[in-house]
């Protein structure tokens, strides 16, 4: 049904408009504090592709040189057609939703319920993002982190493809999509939930060693 942008005639109309718009507003994908695990399993929640994350930076194109991170890697901007071309290994649900900023079905993935010991990598360009330590449940069927391994690794927009306003978070060096963050009151020492895709992701357990293009081009430097 097509909404009716009018201006209401009467203040019940305008409250009925209200509540309505406000019904809306509070709906939101991957996942929301109060959806419990069964209800997310059923795949309602998914959601249809959608374009590309906009709003990051370009790829570098200045002579600056690479770009580490405070524990030596490089997060100098890969290229769109450069990171299409990474991702061409992984399945066809993890190119949608990396590069096309699809969501995976609740409780499908890999990593929603994995409680082993280790790290969590950009599966399209092995950035390290999270680690297992700041993973908790929060029971909406995707893996979820209270804040990233570090902060300099990934990038944050606004998403407003869905039916509101949404934080949406992307790998800071090939702008794959990940998933999105909410503050929804999960008792975390941040408060917040970062609700990522498994497909978006590689887990290496802990005492694994780390894919090559996972490590530090660099020495770590003292500082964050």
């Amino acid at each position: 049904m097509p909404m009716n942008c009018s201006r209401p005639s009467n203040p019940r109309q305008l409250a009925l408009s209200l509540g309505l718009a406000l019904g809306l507003f509070g709906l939101a994908a991957c996942g929301s504090s109060a959806v419990d695990e069964s209800q997310a399993g059923n795949g309602a929640l998914s959601s249809t592709p959608i374009s590309r994350p906009t709003g990051v930076k370009p790829a570098s194109g200045d002579s600056s040189g690479p770009q580490p991170s405070y524990e030596g890697h490089d997060l100098t901007r890969i290229s769109d057609a450069d990171a299409d071309a990474m991702a061409a290994d992984l399945s066809e649900k993890a190119r949608t939703v990396t590069r096309e900023a699809d969501t995976e079905t609740s409780r499908s993935g890999l990593y929603w319920d994995n409680k082993k010991e280790g790290s969590y990598f950009c599966a399209v360009c092995g950035l390290p993002l999270y680690d297992s330590k700041t993973k908790f449940v929060s029971g909406t069927g995707w893996p979820s982190f209270y804040e990233a391994a570090n902060s300099k690794h990934i990038e944050t927009t606004v998403d407003y493809k869905g039916r509101g306003p949404r934080t949406e978070v992307h790998c800071s060096r090939c702008a794959s999509h990940l998933g999105h963050i909410f503050n929804d009151g999960y008792q975390t020492p941040t408060g917040m939930r970062h609700c990522i895709n498994s497909v978006s992701l590689n887990f290496v357990p802990a005492g694994k060693p780390w894919p090559a293009k996972s490590l530090p081009a660099t020495p770590a430097s003292k500082t964050k």
